[in-house]
């Protein structure tokens, strides 16, 4: 573990050395030390050669990350008695697009969070234009099993929009992203992620771009950077 003083230092030559030697176009790292905090940006150089193009605080795909701010607004919403964990979904929003509408009926937050709602991952690739309206199945019986998915997720968004009348990403700037100074990160695409946001790879290196989705999805379009990440686990770490 580096000190306050060698951070940097270490930064530059450990993680460098990861990304060497497993062809990591880009990695930023945060912590705190001492009680102050800390973060480093090392980039590829066969990626990046010139390094002109690459943002200092460069904007990253949170992906699945996304779950994670997501599920503490909610138990924030619980704490203050603004939604039951164990009550009904289907009581705060509409069940259309569910063809099963009993066990649709069954599904409650608690089952969401804990990924136990017997829905797909997805129903359609959650960035086409056929997602929004397509038809949720059911794989497996209403809460009998562990089963990742980021249907249900999205589910639960949509009961947290109707219960707070308003969309995810000003929910989320209220109850995280203001209160923790955590602002480069959005569920939306915003202005200036044309230019801080980095590009994404595959596993062969192919650069996939920047994947700008169409809407706020909290199972997977946050858009963050290390050092802002980073203040959401310490205050997460920290009740």
């Amino acid at each position: 573990v580096p000190t306050s003083k060698d951070f940097n230092e270490w930064a530059s030559d450990s993680v460098a050395k990861i990304i060497s030697a497993h062809d990591i176009p880009l990695i930023q790292v945060a912590g705190k030390i001492d009680g102050k905090a800390f973060s480093s940006q090392v980039a590829n150089a066969e990626f990046y050669p010139t390094k002109t193009e690459l943002p200092d605080t460069a904007i990253f795909q949170a992906a699945s990350l996304s779950k994670v701010v997501f599920a503490y607004i909610v138990m924030r919403l619980a704490d203050r008695g603004e939604i039951d964990l164990d009550k009904p979904l289907h009581l705060y929003t509409d069940i259309d697009r569910f063809a099963d509408k009993a066990n649709a009926r069954k599904l409650t937050a608690k089952m969401v969070l804990t990924h136990r709602t017997g829905l797909p991952n997805w129903s359609a690739s959650p960035s086409s234009t056929k997602w929004p309206t397509s038809t949720i199945d059911f794989i497996h019986a209403v809460d009998s099993c562990f089963g990742y998915s980021g249907e249900g997720f999205a589910f639960l968004q949509r009961a947290v929009e109707a219960i707070k009348g308003k969309g995810i990403d000003k929910i989320a700037r209220e109850e995280v992203f203001g209160p923790l100074g955590m602002s480069r990160s959005s569920y939306e695409w915003k202005g200036c992620y044309d230019t801080l946001a980095v590009d994404g790879f595959n596993a062969k290196g192919e650069n996939k771009g920047k994947g700008k989705h169409p809407r706020a999805n909290v199972g997977y379009t946050l858009r963050s950077c290390a050092s802002d990440y980073a203040k959401f686990l310490d205050a997460l770490l920290n009740g």
